[in-house]
């Protein structure tokens, strides 16, 4: 029984260490072998049942050294740097395209170069040569748009293709995998190794995550369970089909509406129960493509649009229609509409979705040069030629962030609500004439001490002086004063007698009168100033006329009115002085004075500026009338529009530059306007603050003029404008609403254009950073497999070393226990 029992341990420890052996060989066998892992070979001690006594070694079933979580680790990297590789080949054709930035062959710089030939055009805008080559330039412009449009739509329907290659190849592994779990089953019911199916089963489930991000779990009998990263199941003993159909994709197309999505369990046509798997993060080459075409490659689509769209809008805004969609027009700008009504309507996006594609030099212009310079609406403004108007205009507002100057008023002109006569009454700010004589008359003491025998020597009488002008004093020293209202209709005239005015005691030295400055009268200039403001209360004037005498500090006589004033010195009697004698006196000769009216300028551009005049007895709708340019009626200022519904609704002005010809619709074109305003001040008795000029008492502000930016309105809601305006959108873009273009800052053209170029650079270096540090993560966990998993000579060589020895003691125990028996029975014979 001893001999027995020792034979026994000896040769199951012979096979096992045979077993070991050939384990440890076929690990060094596969020491490079790609997807191989170490096999290990359990063994554990038989004994016997009822005594448990031992009997010798036996090995288990070999099994594979892996940390499966460290497996999963590195299908997920791998995944991820399938869909960072994907991306950063498909960024690399969009730099490609955009070239460096030293190459001036981007979107951005042949917008600016366009600029530049405006430029050139500006101080020749008939040269032929320059015009052709604003031209060539708009042209080479659209079609860099078109280009990039085009490759964008290439792109994605690349992307497409590259998908159905990528579900092919998954299919082919989900298969291939279902027939390898099904080997691992079958093996484990037989209680064999399925180590080796392991590692291959592996291998396709690597080569799986490079297409798609997988999580998986492996059951009882062996079988491993894959499953997308969000838990939908791919495979376990049987694979189940992902089904796609490529589209024929254009800029109006989107998932999942009008692209197909990727589902899983089959055709959805004829699996209803498909689940599509599209707007998950699917990761891998799959994962990468969808981003490409359903995120990065739209959104770029969108920028190119309201990059496009809003040039070919900003030249037409200032007056020329240099870009067209291909049908020749241009799109409205109308705000897009997520939730218009009724409820359950579609969604209406802008009208521009793929403008970029069809944008074009318009066909007008390429077939007359001259409309680059003259424009291309009928304008109010006569474009001379050789004027650049148009051109300035390009330049100064189409490639700023700025639309127009506007002037806004915030006074209501309506005279009615103060019920005044007019609207000079409602501001308080009426016509003035003021009517400076030449002569010093403050002066002389006295008009005339003497008026029958004047003294010799009195020089400082008025008459002393004069002497040689009067004389026939005191007669023929009359001179009248012709007073208007403020309609323009005569009043009696006043006569004005020098020599009865120095004999009146009313007029005497040191006698007092209101109508003075200082209430008492101390010269002649006072006796003179005191009589005729008593001929005009005799008279009885207007109270809107504020007609008076006055006299300023270098001793003038001062007429104020509101109403013509005139001098008459003969023709109305006997006593009248004569020419002479006025000049003498006066140091002008008499004449009629007329008002001046209150007014403003307004300059368009660089045309002539017009004068507006409020006259008197014109109301805020006659200032409507000289302001609004109309074709019949051949009034208006040309190139002036002024907006109707703010008069109408507020009597208030809202002026801007552009065409607002009664019935067309208006403003065509923006640009910038400049008003100056005359000496005028309101009194105050109006609605006008005491002082106001002219154009505070209109507007409210001496500078009511602000800048104007381009604005498009975000969107509508359920049919009602936002009331929120931006230079550029950024959301509810793209045929479906979804796209936002995440450029955030630039409000002209030339920053708008580069922002994009911009980030779709540093979108690539993120993509690129990010696929080398996917890259490096995913070498050094395949690293670690490789240390914690992989074949290791020098271990596998001193194993190999310590199983011979088991080998040759199990053989050389047989050896002796042969001999042994040798002798036993030999003892026994």
């Amino acid at each position: 029984m001893a001999l027995g029992s020792a034979l026994d341990s000896a040769l199951s420890g012979l096979r096992v260490a045979q077993q070991q052996l050939d384990v440890i060989s076929n690990n060094i066998a596969n020491v490079s072998t790609t997807g191989y892992t170490r096999k290990i070979l359990p063994q554990s001690t038989q004994v016997l049942q009822d005594s448990g006594r031992p009997i010798g070694v036996q090995a288990e079933k070999a099994i594979r050294n892996v940390d499966m979580n460290l497996l999963l680790d590195i299908f997920t990297q791998v995944s991820l740097t399938s869909a960072s590789d994907v991306k950063a080949s498909y960024m690399n054709q969009i730099q490609q395209f955009h070239g460096s930035a030293d190459s001036e062959m981007s979107i951005a710089a042949e917008l600016a170069d366009l600029k530049d030939t405006f430029a050139a055009l500006a101080d020749s805008p008939t040269d032929e040569f320059l015009l052709s080559g604003v031209v060539n330039q708009a042209q080479t412009f659209s079609n860099k748009v078109n280009d990039f449009s085009q490759l964008l739509t290439q792109m994605r329907n690349n992307a497409e293709n590259e998908l159905s290659v990528s579900i092919a190849r998954v299919n082919d592994l989900l298969e291939e995998i279902a027939n390898l779990n099904a080997q691992v089953r079958t093996a484990h019911n037989l209680n064999r190794s399925s180590a080796a199916i392991e590692d291959l089963r592996d291998q396709a489930v690597h080569a799986l995550s490079e297409e798609i991000e997988i999580s998986f779990f492996t059951r009882g009998d062996g079988v491993m369970v894959v499953q997308t990263n969000n838990g939908v199941q791919l495979v376990d003993e049987t694979a189940t089909e992902v089904f796609f159909q490529p589209s024929n994709i254009s800029t109006q197309h989107y998932y999942p509406d009008s692209i197909n999505g990727i589902y899983v369990g089959g055709n959805p046509a004829k699996f209803p129960g498909a689940f599509d798997i599209s707007s998950g993060s699917l990761g891998g080459n799959i994962g990468g493509l969808i981003e490409m075409r359903d995120e990065y490659l739209p959104k770029y689509q969108a920028q190119l649009d309201e990059l496009s769209y809003q040039t070919a809008r900003r030249f037409d805004l200032q007056g020329l229609r240099l870009f067209t969609n291909a049908s020749g027009t241009l799109p409205d700008n109308t705000a897009p509409d997520p939730t218009p009504l009724p409820p359950g309507s579609p969604a209406r996006p802008v009208s521009y979705v793929g403008f970029s594609e069809t944008m074009q030099v318009n066909e007008s212009i390429l077939s007359d040069y001259t409309l680059i310079q003259q424009g291309t609406y009928s304008s109010d403004i006569t474009i001379q030629d050789g004027s650049n108007e148009v051109i300035r205009r390009i330049l100064e507002f189409t490639f700023s962030d700025t639309y127009c100057q506007e002037a806004v008023g915030t006074v209501n002109l309506d005279i009615t609500t103060t019920g005044s006569a007019d609207l000079q009454e409602h501001l308080g700010l009426y016509s003035s004439n003021q009517v400076v004589t030449g002569l010093n008359l403050s002066q002389y003491s006295e008009i005339d001490s003497n008026p029958v025998a004047p003294a010799v020597n009195a020089s400082d009488e008025l008459i002393t002086s004069f002497t040689d002008y009067f004389p026939n004093w005191p007669n023929e020293d009359q001179f009248q004063l012709q007073l208007y209202d403020r309609s323009g209709a005569a009043l009696a005239p006043i006569t004005i007698d020098l020599s009865a005015i120095g004999a009146n005691p009313l007029y005497a030295t040191g006698a007092a009168h209101a109508s003075l400055p200082d209430g008492q009268i101390d010269t002649a200039l006072d006796q003179v100033v005191a009589a005729i403001n008593d001929e005009i209360t005799a008279l009885g004037p207007p109270a809107d006329l504020n007609v008076q005498a006055t006299y300023n500090t270098n001793g003038q006589l001062v007429i104020e009115s509101r109403g013509n004033v005139e001098f008459v010195d003969s023709g109305f009697g006997a006593d009248a002085m004569g020419s002479s004698s006025f000049q003498a006196l006066f140091g002008f000769s008499a004449q009629l004075f007329t008002t001046e009216n209150p007014y403003f300028n307004i300059q368009i551009g660089n045309q002539d500026a017009v004068r507006i005049e409020i006259l008197p007895g014109e109301t805020h709708l006659d200032l409507y009338n000289k302001l609004q340019k109309t074709s019949i009626a051949d009034s208006g200022v040309a190139g002036l529009y002024v907006d109707d519904a703010d008069f109408t609704a507020t009597n208030t002005l809202t002026l801007r530059p552009g065409i607002d010809d009664t019935g067309l619709g208006g403003p065509y074109y923006g640009g910038d306007m400049r008003i100056t305003f005359g000496p005028h001040q309101a009194d105050g008795t109006g609605v006008a603050a005491a002082g106001a000029s002219v154009l505070s008492s209109l507007f409210g502000s001496d500078t009511p003029i602000s800048s104007i930016s381009y604005d498009s309105e975000t969107r509508e809601v359920a049919g009602v404008g936002s009331g929120k305006f931006v230079s550029f959108r950024t959301a509810y873009l793209g045929p479906d609403l979804s796209i936002g273009t995440e450029v955030l800052s630039g409000h002209n053209l030339i920053d708008y254009s580069q922002k994009i170029i911009n980030q779709h650079a540093q979108e690539t270096v993120l993509i690129e950073s990010l696929l080398e540090d996917e890259t490096q993560y995913q070498t050094t966990l395949e690293r670690r497999m490789a240390d914690e998993s992989g074949v290791n000579l020098d271990e596998e060589m001193s194993m190999l070393i310590v199983m011979q020895n088991a080998y040759s003691a199990s053989a050389r125990a047989i050896t002796t226990i042969s001999d042994m028996f040798d002798e036993l029975m030999a003892l026994l014979r």
